[in-house]
């Protein structure tokens, strides 16, 4: 338990330095995109961004019928995570 909180804690240190991040989504014929985003984060790991209604990448998310306003905000929570410290000696 006490290893998941230290990767929990690397992952939030690495994620409140960072200003931006790519959002991978699939257009309706299937076909990858992706678009920049600044996001903000939350302790719980959860991955915040905005995006306004005409953008791209709100037209490839599902919204399950959810009404679209000028400004939309997404709150992901990651079911997994990886972490890989690349800079770590071998």
């Amino acid at each position: 338990m006490i290893e998941d909180e230290l990767k929990k804690k690397k992952i939030l240190d690495f994620l409140k330095i960072r200003k931006l991040a790519v959002i991978a989504t699939t257009n309706p014929l299937g076909l990858p995109e992706s678009a920049l985003a600044a996001f903000a984060e939350t302790e719980k790991l959860e991955i915040i961004f905005a995006s306004f209604k005409d953008k791209r990448k709100n037209k490839n998310i599902s919204f399950n019928n959810v009404e679209m306003k000028e400004n939309i905000y997404f709150k992901v929570k990651p079911t997994w995570i990886r972490y890989t410290d690349i800079n770590k000696k071998l």
